[in-house]
């Protein structure tokens, strides 16, 4: 397919996967007897027909969290990439990548398809073929074809399930005439199907090593904010910079969503001469842990992270000189700081769409810095930002002060909580990230180092973390282990806390040991 059929076909494409996804979503709802999704499916209908009319056959499969259409990548914003994803997680579970769709359906055969989808069991382990079954027995096997998930293994050694393309097994559906297609008999000619990969091909979406691909996506995301802010007066590139960066968002609510705790580390890899992006990126990570703390949705999530990502917009605008300049600041300098909503209001009107995600931005970046009695109706994103925010910049080095160890930032935060911070939500920040931590290095009772993993989930025992012991020197990472405080195995002594230890004077990277796998974890318990 060329560019011009995909530019023609992304439109209605786009419209129809968000159509069906929320049919998807009504038919587990409601019963078929329902009118409900009458109206849904008249539409889903509609779009086939002008889908169809480009081509023999209308197929899409999922490859590398994108969807491919006819074998070419469907354009979107990002707005209506995160709809997808949602969309491509409802056929993931059913172990489907993509559909192929060969002609039109009535609507009693759009009620067997979705409810054929919505209601399959999810917990069967045969659950693809278990659909397919039921479709073929319906009668629908001619009309649309589906593509399954396949089990592989991942470069980096991780068994992932991931979207293989491949026809559907039994023989090629025809139809008459399909033009570029080998001949058939009887005048029919064979449906071409999305090209396979080749051997040793394969197309991961999330399911991948997640520690390596937590740090790939925290590096990316600084290199796509940089690349953004450079282009922010040119509007040509601005808006492909915009989508590369929302993806790089979407990517970080992944990696928050599986075991956030896990990844607080990331936030303890900070670079003075990079500080911008740097903070802007943990702002992103610490605001997303508040947020699960607090059960957003997903949308919710990505809304917020992308607020987050640009709070601080408006300082890119500012001389580096100032940034980064040691000692006081005069009253001339102070003013000139305090412009930095004001610019970054301004360098975010020249994005587009115009739309209610940039609405909260725009609120984000005028209200992160007011003080909470200035503004009692801050926009809730505001609030979990400034919490995120006040805690990266006291455990951050500055040019005119250095870093608050975490512990103490912490009890800065409580004593801040009601005064500049919303204190309900100080105190959920707190509960999620605990008293010490992850990433904070500690001495223990027996004078041992660890690095606290994550926080106990019981406030009664939040001094008593899990840890990654790493003994007297504190440096052989193959020889680290993980001890949890609260319940040490029967051949361990009872630890404690005793203090907060500054890792620099050991050579330590605690990001580096958060993110590797020991050998012996399972020993630990």
């Amino acid at each position: 397919m060329d560019a011009s059929s995909g530019d023609v076909l992304s439109g209605p494409s786009n419209q129809f996967f968000i159509s069906l996804a929320g049919a998807i979503n009504q038919a587990q709802l409601y019963e078929a007897e329902n009118k409900i999704l009458l109206a849904p499916m008249a539409r889903l209908g509609s779009l086939l027909q002008e889908l169809l009319s480009h081509g023999p056959l209308f197929s899409f499969q999922s490859r590398d969290q994108n969807i491919f259409v006819n074998d070419a990548r469907l354009r979107c914003d990002g707005p209506t990439f995160l709809k997808h994803q949602d969309f491509l997680k409802q056929l993931e579970v059913r172990k489907i990548s993509g559909m192929a769709f060969m002609d039109r359906l009535n609507l009693d055969q759009w009620k067997v398809l979705l409810y054929t989808v919505a209601r399959a069991n999810r917990k069967s382990p045969q659950i693809f073929e278990e659909i397919q079954k039921t479709l073929a027995e319906k009668g629908l096997a001619k009309l649309v074809a589906l593509f399954p998930l396949a089990t592989a293994v991942a470069p980096d050694g991780v068994v992932t399930e991931s979207p293989l393309p491949m026809p559907p097994p039994g023989p090629a559906a025809a139809v008459p005439g399909a033009p570029g297609a080998g001949a058939a008999p009887g005048g029919t000619a064979v449906i071409p199907f999305p090209r396979a990969a080749g051997r040793g091909t394969m197309v991961r979406r999330v399911k991948r090593n997640p520690r390596l691909f937590a740090g790939r996506t925290y590096v990316k995301s600084m290199l796509l904010l940089r690349e953004y802010y450079r282009s922010l007066d040119d509007r040509d590139r601005l808006g492909y910079c915009q989508i590369r960066l929302q993806r790089a968002v979407f990517d970080l609510v992944s990696v928050c969503e599986q075991e956030g705790w896990r990844y607080f580390g990331l936030v303890n890899n900070k670079k003075l001469s990079d500080y911008l992006y740097n903070h802007s990126v943990n702002v992103t990570v610490l605001s997303l842990i508040l947020g699960l703390k607090m059960s957003l949705s997903r949308p919710r999530l990505a809304e917020l992270a992308m607020a987050a990502m640009l709070h601080d917009l408006g300082k890119s605008k500012l001389p580096r000189e100032l940034l980064e300049k040691k000692g006081v600041f005069s009253e001339e300098e102070r003013k000139q700081l305090s412009r930095h909503p004001e610019l970054g209001i301004r360098a975010l009107l020249k994005a587009k769409p115009y739309n209610e995600s940039l609405l909260k931005r725009l609120l984000v970046v005028a209200e992160h810095h007011r003080p909470l009695q200035e503004k009692a109706d801050a926009h809730a994103y505001s609030r979990i930002i400034a919490i995120a925010e006040t805690f990266d910049a006291l455990t951050s080095d500055r040019p005119y002060r250095p870093a608050f160890a975490p512990d103490v930032a912490v009890q800065m935060l409580a004593r801040l909580a009601g005064e500049k911070l919303d204190p309900l939500l100080t105190t959920a920040f707190i509960q999620a990230i605990g008293l010490y931590p992850s990433g904070t290095l500690v001495e223990l009772s027996d004078h041992a180092l660890a690095i606290v993993s994550h926080p106990h989930p019981e406030a009664s025992s939040w001094r008593m973390p899990t840890v990654r012991l790493l003994g007297l020197k504190g440096l052989d990472k193959s020889r680290t282990r993980l001890v949890d405080l609260s319940k040490p195995p029967p051949s361990d002594p009872a630890r404690t806390i005793l203090r907060v230890v500054d890792p620099r004077p050991f050579g330590i990277s605690v990001t580096g040991f958060l993110l590797e796998e020991p050998v012996n974890d399972r020993a630990a318990f």
